[in-house]
């Protein structure tokens, strides 16, 4: 299966003979860029025009990283976009500074299609504290809180919206969106914040029309994948070479460690440096029965999907010890029949 790669602005730039003169490192480049963003931010700050201070910023991050990936398969793409994560946000963490997130070429999932461009892939960032422009005395600030970005890559170029006297080439439009994490306050609820009216509107003027509805999965989707990175969910494994895929199967299935380590290890040194989520898992299909969170003494009529969600686990003296754990999708009742399509959801009271 073949998965999209996140475009940069380095990656368009250094194919241009201008910029390799111009700018033969990525920090030659990534530093006139974020100069640029600065200079933007400072004198049109009334225009937003931080964004290319931010996105320099970001992508230098990754690549500094070793450019740090994540293939998201079909099933966790509609699993994760659904899932409950009512989680005290402080223990959302990146699993790098900056990551990325790869969705499979051609998935047509609809929910991340906007106007026939699907979802390519996702460059997820932290700031630690989050800045904001301070119009009284015209300098940067800080709120105080963190700040988690997601990059949306739907594969569009500044040639797909030509300006007058302006030629950008197949410069990448990267859309963003950013989520303020207060540590007082759960995931789902700084999601509800971020989209408070629960608006289906435009987040930018230019452009396909991407909505609030679209980057809210998008910010679930991400936050989702940083805790099964950060936690110990058997779900992701390390992305090793195609040639040694069946090698880690084999090693995987007999217990080795060491052997999967050294696979994994090879892969990295070839510039593989990736981790792939749900690759062997196939999940019920919601469309059989649909989700249910209900619980009860109630009879159950039909067997049923209950949503899957991270749970947090708090343990030691004083259950003063959290551990957050992901909580797959599972059916209940398998025992029952499946509903069929006109049947009511949920439970039928007992009759005596």
């Amino acid at each position: 299966m073949e998965f999209y790669e996140f475009r940069t602005q380095w990656e368009h730039f250094r194919k241009q003979p201008w910029c390799r003169e111009q700018y033969p490192t990525l920090d030659a480049l990534y530093d006139s860029l974020s100069v640029m963003g600065i200079r933007a931010m400072t004198e049109e700050a009334m225009k937003g025009s931080s964004v290319l201070h931010n996105q320099a910023m970001a992508e230098r991050a990754w690549y500094k990283q070793n450019r740090p990936y994540y293939k998201l398969y079909h099933d966790m793409i509609h699993l994760l976009s659904r899932t409950n994560i009512d989680v005290p946000c402080q223990f959302l963490r990146t699993p790098f500074p900056a990551f990325t997130i790869r969705l499979p070429v051609n998935h047509g999932i609809d929910f991340l299609t906007v106007e026939g461009r699907e979802l390519q892939s996702m460059l997820v960032d932290e700031t630690p504290d989050e800045l904001e422009f301070d119009f009284k005395v015209g300098l940067m600030r800080s709120t105080g809180h963190r700040n988690i970005v997601v990059w949306m890559d739907f594969g569009e170029t500044e040639a797909d919206f030509p300006k007058e006297n302006v030629d950008l080439g197949g410069m990448p439009i990267i859309v963003y969106n950013r989520l303020s994490i207060r540590e007082d306050c759960s995931i789902e609820s700084s999601l509800a914040e971020n989209n408070l009216e629960g608006t289906d509107g435009r987040i930018c003027d230019e452009g396909i029309g991407i909505t609030t509805k679209t980057t809210d999965i998008c910010f679930r989707i991400a936050a989702a994948v940083c805790f099964l990175a950060t936690g110990a969910d058997k779900i992701i494994e390390p992305d090793v070479l195609t040639k040694d895929f069946r090698k880690y199967l084999d090693a995987k299935g007999q217990g080795d460690a060491e052997k999967q380590e050294r696979l994994s290890a090879k892969a990295k040194r070839r510039g593989k440096f990736g981790w792939t989520v749900g690759r062997e898992i196939l999940f019920p299909s919601v469309a059989r029965g649909g989700c249910s969170t209900d619980s009860g003494d109630r009879e159950l009529s039909f067997s049923h999907q209950r949503s899957a969600h991270f749970h947090t686990y708090w343990s030691g003296p004083g259950k003063n010890k959290a551990t957050i754990k992901f909580i797959r999708q599972l059916t209940v009742r398998p025992d029952l029949p499946v509903p069929p399509a006109n049947a009511r959801r949920g439970y039928r009271g007992s009759t005596k």
